[in-house]
Order: C-alpha cells, then structure tokens, then sequence
C-alpha cells in the first residue's frame, strides 16, 4: 500500500494538488508506522515519502519543517535495508540532501 499511496501522491504533486498531496503522504506514513513499528526506518519508501513530505512544506513556506522532513529522509534512506543496489540508494540519499542543502542556502 505504501507504494501505491507514494505513486498517487506524486502524480497529485505533477497536477499542484499540494493539499491532497500532504494528506496522501500523511496517510502512507501513518499507515507504514502502523505496520512496520520501529523496523520502518528499514524500508527505503519511507524515506521517499518522508522527503516528499519535505517537499510539501517547502511549497508551504514551511522552511524549517521542510528541512527536519528532508534531513530525517536521509537518515531513512542511510538506514534501509531493502534497496536494490548501492548506487541507487546513495543517488537516493544524495537528491535528499540536495533538496536539504537547498534550504540551508535560502
């Protein structure tokens, strides 16, 4: 379900959907901390939605949330365990930390 839930809110993030945006994103992380506890840090969707929800509140203005959402999505994605190569999982870590630095710089 996680997937499907980061699948659609992405789409509604291309259509400037912020609002339905955030309240997807809000139900998938809700809804993998339900499921997985703890263990979910070990996932790397987390991370993505974690740094998407950063992306949100950067629209939002929301700065400084959006900043804590980035750096904990880089955390996330340092910590999984479910990636499928290397590479991938260090561009992931890397376009979380672009997306925090950004902030940094404002």
């Amino acid at each position: 379900m996680g997937w499907a839930l980061r699948h659609i809110e992405f789409t509604l993030g291309l259509v400037n959907q912020w609002k339905e945006r955030k309240d997807t994103l809000n139900c998938a992380i809700k809804h993998l901390d339900e499921v997985f506890g703890k263990k979910v840090i070990k996932y790397r969707i987390y991370g993505y939605l974690l740094n998407n929800l950063g992306v949100v509140c950067e629209h939002e203005s929301r700065d400084e949330e959006a900043a804590s959402f980035h750096k904990r999505a880089i955390d996330a994605l340092k910590a999984a365990t479910d990636c499928l190569s290397e590479g991938g999982r260090l561009e992931s870590i890397s376009h979380s930390q672009n997306d925090f630095e950004k902030l940094s710089r404002k």
